[in-house]
């Protein structure tokens, strides 16, 4: 049903014409002049105006006119007289108006065509508006879904670039941290050997051996950095007592930074055992204590808690440090973060500020998240150092548990 609007200074026109339309359905109102159907146009929006020229006040002319100037796309056909035909065609070249009919109508059928044909295109032009609104915007979005697209694969390019370099450094800091003071123990071995021949040969056995084992590790880990497929890693999965760990750590690494005058504070509230794997649990502690030690001032403290609840325990390692910049939280537990000019890395130091190589917080998570926990860092509330939070889950498995490393 459409809203159609009939607008003519006779009343008899305008009875007539509504009789006419009556078989279309439609709803009809009518307007004695331009004046009033302006009026009326404030408050509905027609789909067809049937107008005469010649009315008081506004004639249609006037009418048409400043309804297309507020941009109303109402359909409009022009009743006028033969005198009134120049005026009419004008109109219809100026205006886009459907059509004109010549008063008095008497052929029924051809003005209810003219009727319906008027409406049929209004409603066509409002659907080829909206679909081309609707194309434009699809247009639009597209073109933000490409330029977005472009710029990822742009910076993702970028990023692979810059690890392909990345790789390079690294294999060549590698090389001197690790093959280096290997090469200069193995000489100092195979001297040792040669100068003294008496000397006890299980206790030059056993160093001869450890000294292949740590080589065959760091060839590995050096073939797995250049390309090779990464390979399970194997839990041996024990019970084991948190704090005992811990101060094992602390053990082995106090006469190293006695000179500097730290302080390790361990306070520990969970005396159970946890199914864990010794040696990855200890590495993280040691990670962890290192990271602290290097970053603390001479004459600092480091504190260590451990406590349990509800099946989880909780390691939190807090230093009174510098902290951590706060765009660097997570970044930090990155491979190879903290890796800048080879020439700087002190990692074999427990020296104040002495830098690694940026493995050991990665491998930390890599181990904690293993054993399906978390870790992560946060800055002190009193803007001193940072905390290291460690959760994993405390159970008893059975030995033997194997996993892959956790995606980062």
């Amino acid at each position: 049903m459409a809203k159609i609007l009939i607008v003519d200074d006779e009343v008899s026109i305008r009875v007539m014409l509504t009789r006419m339309i009556e078989p279309l359905n439609h709803e009809v109102a009518t307007a004695e002049d331009g004046q009033a159907a302006y009026e009326m146009l404030a408050s509905v929006n027609y789909d067809l105006i049937i107008s005469d020229l010649k009315m008081p006040r506004m004639d249609g002319l006037t009418l048409l006119e400043k309804i297309r100037g507020d941009s109303v796309d109402s359909a409009f056909i022009i009743l006028t007289g033969h005198g009134d035909l120049p005026q009419a065609l004008d109109a219809r070249e100026r205006f886009n108006i459907s059509n004109f009919l010549v008063k008095p109508v008497h052929n029924m059928d051809q003005f209810l065509f003219d009727v319906d044909s008027a409406i049929s295109r209004r409603k066509l032009e409002i659907d080829n508006r909206s679909l081309m609104e609707r194309l434009r915007e699809i247009n639009t979005e597209l073109e933000q879904k490409v330029s977005a697209r472009t710029r990822e694969v742009v910076e993702k390019n970028e990023e692979l670039a810059r690890l392909v370099n990345f790789r390079a450094e690294v294999l060549r800091v590698l090389g001197h941290e690790l093959r280096t003071p290997l090469a200069i123990l193995s000489g100092y071995h195979h001297l040792n050997t040669r100068r003294n021949p008496m000397q006890d040969q299980r206790i030059a056995f056993s160093m001869g051996n450890s000294i292949t084992r740590l080589q065959e590790k760091v060839e590995k880990s050096l073939h797995l950095l250049q390309g090779a497929e990464r390979t399970q890693f194997q839990l041996d999965i024990e019970p084991i007592v948190p704090i005992e760990v811990c101060q094992r750590v602390i053990e082995r690494i106090e006469p190293l930074i006695a000179h500097r005058g730290i302080r390790i504070e361990t306070h520990n509230d969970f005396e159970g055992r946890c199914g864990w794997d010794r040696e990855r649990i200890e590495a993280v502690f040691e990670e962890l204590i290192v990271n602290a030690v290097r970053a603390s001032p001479d004459r600092s403290s480091i504190e260590i808690r451990i406590h349990g609840k509800g099946g989880t325990v909780t390691i939190e390692m807090r230093d009174r440090a510098g902290g951590i910049p706060e765009d660097q939280l997570e970044t930090i537990f990155e491979p190879f973060i903290t890796l800048g000019d080879s020439v700087h890395h002190m990692s074999g130091t427990f020296e104040y500020g002495a830098k690694g190589i940026g493995i050991g917080l990665s491998t930390a998570k890599m181990w904690v998240e293993l054993h399906r926990g978390t870790i992560q860092a946060q800055n002190n509330a009193d803007g001193r150092g940072c905390t290291f939070t460690v959760k994993i889950p405390c159970e008893v498995a059975p030995a033997g548990t194997s996993g892959k490393p956790a995606k980062r």
